[in-house]
C-alpha cells in the first residue's frame, strides 16, 4: 500500500463499530462524551487491532516527520485510531445505519426548573435519524457535571440495543476499491490543478504583453 498518509480509512469497519457498541451498552440511558467513548475504548481495549489491509504501511522516517506535524494518528493500527476517526468516520456511519444517537443534556429552562428537592432538572434531546426527529424529556434531577451548561454525547438507539442478538452483518468495504476511487480522484484533482496554473501563467503573460499560452483541446500547451 502506499505510504500517503491520507490513505487511513475514512469509513468505519466492523471491529470499530464493535468496540463503541461495546463501550456504549453500560451507558444505555444518556450515553457518553466523544473523548470519554475513546478513553474507554483505548482503556478497555488497548490491544484491538484493525485489519492490516486498512493500515497504510508509512516508513519510519516519514512517521517521525508526520507525527511532528501532528499530521499521524495516536494509535495508527487499532480500529479507533484516533479522536478525529472516531468523530468524522465511525460515529456518523452508526448514526446512518440507525445504531447510534446524539443525546443533548442541558438545564431545563421551564418556569417549573427545579425538583421538589430544589435540585435542578435536566432537559435531554434524543436525535432519532432517520427520519429526522428529537424526543425531549425532563429528567427530575442534575446529570451534568457542576458548572457544565450543555453536553453533547451518544448512545446505543434503544431500538437497536434490543434486536443486538443479531450481529453486525454490514461487509466492510472494499479497500482495493476505495483506493482505485481516490487515486481516480486525486489524477482529476491534479488535472485541474495543472489547468488552473495554466491558466494564471497565461493571464500573468498577458499583463505583460506577451504573447499568452494557447491551450489545445487535450489541455496541452501549444
Amino acid at each position: 500500500m502506499s505510504a500517503n498518509p491520507a490513505l487511513f480509512i475514512n469509513f468505519s469497519t466492523k471491529a470499530s463499530r464493535s468496540l463503541v457498541r461495546q463501550v456504549l451498552q453500560p451507558h444505555s440511558e444518556f450515553g457518553l462524551r466523544t473523548q470519554d467513548i475513546f478513553k474507554s475504548i483505548h482503556e478497555k481495549f488497548p490491544d484491538a487491532k484493525e485489519d492490516p489491509k486498512y493500515v497504510p504501511d508509512v516508513d519510519l522516517e516519514l512517521t517521525k516527520t508526520l507525527r511532528n506535524q501532528q499530521r499521524y494518528p495516536e494509535f495508527p493500527k487499532h480500529p479507533v485510531r484516533s479522536m478525529k476517526h472516531l468523530k468524522s468516520n465511525i460515529l456518523p456511519d452508526m448514526v446512518q445505519s440507525g445504531e447510534v444517537q446524539e443525546v443533548t443534556l442541558a438545564p431545563s429552562s421551564s418556569s417549573s426548573s427545579s425538583s421538589p428537592s430544589g435540585e435542578t432538572q435536566t432537559l435531554v434531546k434524543y436525535k432519532y435519524l432517520p427520519p429526522l426527529k428529537k424526543v425531549q424529556e425532563t429528567i427530575p434531577h442534575c446529570i451534568l457535571p457542576p458548572n457544565v451548561k450543555m453536553e453533547w454525547r451518544w448512545r446505543l438507539v434503544p431500538e437497536y440495543i434490543f434486536n443486538q442478538a443479531e450481529e453486525d452483518e454490514r461487509q466492510d468495504l472494499d479497500w482495493d476499491r476505495v483506493r482505485k476511487i481516490r487515486e481516480g480522484e486525486n489524477r482529476v484533482r491534479m488535472e485541474r490543478e495543472r489547468h488552473r496554473q495554466l491558466r494564471k501563467q497565461e493571464r500573468k503573460r498577458r499583463e505583460r504583453g506577451g504573447t499568452g499560452i494557447r491551450m489545445g483541446r487535450n489541455g496541452r500547451k501549444s
